[in-house]
C-alpha cells in the first residue's frame, strides 16, 4: 500500500473539536488559553511529561520511551516554523477519540487545547495545539491545510484553491489539497503573512476568505491561484524528514546495525505513524528504531535482516524542500523494502543520504540486526 492512500482516509476523517460560528467570535480572536476548563478531560493515567507536553497512554494502547520525546522535538518544530513562543502545556491524550472528540472523528485538538488522538493523526492535532497560539481556530482550509502540511509525508495534491478555500466544513474540505496550498503560502509569501489571514479569516468559511486573502496578499485571490498553480512544485519534501536521527558509520565498506529493541529504552520508538496510523492501534503495535547512511557509490545494495519479522523502510534525504515531476522521479526514494525468504532485499541505490527505520512488531525486549553492503560486482 502506498504512503499516501492510508493518510487520504485519515485526513478526510479529522475533525478539529474547535469549530464555532462566525458569531461566535469577539473583536479579537481568542486562543486556546481562553477556553481553559471548557473540556473534561478524560481520566486517564499521566505516562510521559516532556518539556511542553503531558501524555496520557490509556489502556490498550502502547507507547515506547522515544515518542514522547519526538512528540515533544515536533511540537517545538512546528513552532519555530511559525515563529511562535510556546506558552501553554498541551495534555496529549493517546485514546480512541469517542466521547471527547466529535461523532466519527479519527482525533481532534478541543478549544481549550487537549490533543485527543490514536497513533497516527497525533502529528497532526499537535500541529493544531501549536496554532492555539495564535486563534484557537481558522477556517477549515487554513486550519487543516496547516496541520497537514507539517505531517511527516510529502505532499503531492495540487489544485485549484478556488475549489475548497471557502469551505465551511472541514467535512467539505480536501485535506491533501489544502494542506499543499497553505504549505506553498508559507514558502513562498512568509509565516507572517499567513498568521494574519489565519486570524482574520471566518470560520465559517464562504465568500469572507477572500476577502481576507485579497487584503493580506495585495491581489485577487483567483490571482494568488494562478499563481500558486504555476510556482508550486509537483511535491513538497516533508518538513524534518531527517531530523534528529543519528549517523550509522560504515565499517569495511557496510552497514551493520545490531539493538535491543526494548519499549522502555529511550532509543526506542513506538507506534510507527510515518505511514499513517496502524489498524486500531491497540494490541498490536511497531517498535522501531532509525538511522542514516551515506551511500557514495551507485550500485545495488543488499539489505539482510535477522527476521523475517524485521521490516525496513528506506526514505532519501533532500535538502531541497519542491520537487517537480520529473525530480520525483529521478530524486525521491520512499519504500518499504519486502524481503524474499531468506530475508535479503536488493535495490539500487544513488549516492546521497538515506533514513533507515528499522520496524518489529511489539514485544518483550528482543534483539534485531540489519546488514546492508554494496553487492559485489
Amino acid at each position: 500500500m502506498s504512503a499516501v492512500a492510508p493518510k487520504l482516509l485519515v485526513g478526510l476523517l479529522l475533525f478539529v473539536a474547535a469549530c464555532a460560528t462566525e458569531d461566535d467570535e469577539p473583536p479579537l480572536p481568542r486562543t486556546c488559553a481562553d477556553f481553559e476548563g471548557h473540556t473534561e478531560l478524560p481520566e486517564i493515567p499521566l505516562a510521559y511529561s516532556t518539556e511542553h507536553l503531558d501524555i496520557h497512554v490509556d489502556d490498550g494502547f502502547l507507547m515506547c520511551a522515544g515518542t514522547p520525546g519526538e512528540y515533544d522535538r515536533y511540537y517545538q518544530y512546528v513552532a519555530d516554523e511559525l515563529s511562535i513562543t510556546l506558552t501553554q502545556r498541551v495534555p496529549v491524550f493517546v485514546m480512541r477519540p469517542g466521547g471527547v472528540c466529535p461523532p466519527n472523528a479519527s482525533g481532534c485538538r478541543t478549544r481549550d487545547g487537549a490533543v485527543v488522538a490514536p497513533p497516527g493523526v497525533t502529528w497532526h492535532e499537535l500541529t493544531h495545539a501549536v496554532s492555539c497560539e495564535w486563534r484557537h481556530s481558522s477556517t477549515s482550509a487554513l486550519s487543516e491545510g496547516l496541520a497537514v502540511a507539517f505531517e511527516p509525508r510529502p505532499l503531492i495534491h495540487k489544485t485549484n484553491p478556488a475549489e475548497f478555500i471557502t469551505a465551511g466544513s472541514s467535512w467539505d474540505l480536501a485535506y491533501d489539497h489544502a494542506g499543499h496550498f497553505v504549505r506553498w503560502l508559507l514558502e513562498e509569501h512568509g509565516v507572517e503573512a499567513f498568521r494574519e489571514a489565519y486570524v482574520a479569516s471566518p470560520l465559517s468559511g464562504g465568500e469572507g476568505v477572500l476577502d481576507v486573502l485579497a487584503e493580506v496578499y495585495g491581489q485577487d485571490p483567483d490571482a494568488l491561484f494562478t499563481d500558486y498553480l504555476a510556482s508550486a512544485p509537483y511535491q513538497w519534501v516533508p518538513h524534518r524528514q531527517c531530523g534528529d536521527v543519528p549517523r550509522l558509520e560504515p565499517s569495511g565498506g557496510a552497514w551493520t546495525f545490531e539493538a535491543v529493541f526494548d519499549c522502555e529504552d529511550p532509543g526506542t520508538f513506538g507506534p510507527w505513524e510515518r505511514n499513517g496510523s496502524e489498524p486500531s492501534g491497540i494490541g498490536r503495535i511497531s517498535m522501531y528504531q532509525s538511522f542514516l547512511i551515506d551511500i557514495e557509490d551507485p550500485g545495488t545494495y543488499v539489505f539482510e535482516r535477522d527476521d523475517l519479522g524485521t521490516s525496513v523502510f528506506l526514505e532519501r534525504c533532500l535538502d531541497q524542500t519542491q520537487l517537480s515531476e520529473e525530480q520525483v522521479a529521478e530524486l525521491w526514494v520512499k519504500e518499504g523494502l519486502i524481503p524474499t525468504l531468506q530475508g535479503i532485499t536488493e535495490i539500487d541505490l544513488d549516492p546521497g543520504t538515506y533514513r533507515v527505520d528499522v520496524l518489529r512488531d511489539f514485544a518483550a525486549p528482543h534483539p534485531v540486526s540489519l546488514h546492508i553492503a554494496a553487492k559485489p560486482i
